[in-house]
């Protein structure tokens, strides 16, 4: 029963990385008629020079691509190496430990960054890193009960 539980519960976590993975490949901000994704402003920000200028009125004009790109790079690398390692090894701590900060560090990105805090749906990326950190948490406490049980 508890391995069919932390079964469960895993493969909810994989599915949590894998929709929060997608999304910031959907489009994300909707302004003047333009409207880009997360990572297509990340890879490709010479295409969406309104939505540029807008982040610059909205942050300020010290507001530079440089200070805000690190984080989508940070939450594609933890996701992807997140659910390769639930996946693929799923006894091991670092699928647990790379879902954790994905929560973590997209939960604190959504809130205190300006420019993905301005996004069209920030809240339900929010929502899903925070579901990400507990349940990887969670994960993570019945991993180390089960180890030391044995």
């Amino acid at each position: 029963m508890k391995t069919e539980k932390n079964a469960l519960l895993r493969t909810l976590c994989i599915v949590l990385l894998a929709v929060l993975l997608i999304l910031q490949f959907l489009p994300y901000w909707h302004i003047d008629d333009e409207s880009a994704s997360i990572h297509t402003l990340v890879w490709l920000p010479n295409n969406y020079q309104g939505i540029l200028t807008n982040f610059k009125t909205l942050a300020g004009p010290s507001f530079k691509m440089d200070s805000w790109v690190w984080i989508p790079i940070i939450l594609l690398l933890t996701e992807v190496l997140g659910i390769f390692f639930l996946i693929s090894r799923p006894e091991s701590f670092y699928g647990y430990v790379l879902a954790v900060a994905c929560g973590v560090v997209g939960s604190i990105a959504y809130i205190a960054d300006i420019v993905l805090h301005s996004g069209s749906i920030w809240y339900i990326h929010f929502a899903i890193c925070v579901l990400i950190t507990v349940m990887a948490i969670t994960l993570s406490i019945r991993l180390i009960k089960g180890v030391k049980n044995t």
